[in-house]
């Protein structure tokens, strides 16, 4: 279950990095692919849990990109 690993991710606090925007990514596929599944996701409120998903996975890809344009940056100097 996807959502369990996002859980399970966010206890260890682990950051969002590239292997969980994977994730993020997979389980969104899943979601639209399936969305009367109630295997997806826990009992939660879907909505919630989908638009805060998308809010963290776009600062998570923009701390991302930025900090690859800075290390290309230092690396070109």
């Amino acid at each position: 279950m996807l959502s369990r690993a996002l859980d399970t991710h966010a206890q260890l606090e682990k950051t969002q990095d590239a292997e969980w925007v994977h994730i993020v990514l997979s389980f969104l596929k899943a979601y639209v692919e399936h969305y009367n599944a109630e295997m997806l996701m826990h009992n939660v409120d879907k909505t919630e849990y989908v638009s805060k998903l998308v809010a963290s996975l776009r600062a998570s890809v923009e701390r991302l990109e930025t900090g690859l344009c800075l290390s290309k940056y230092f690396f070109l100097r």
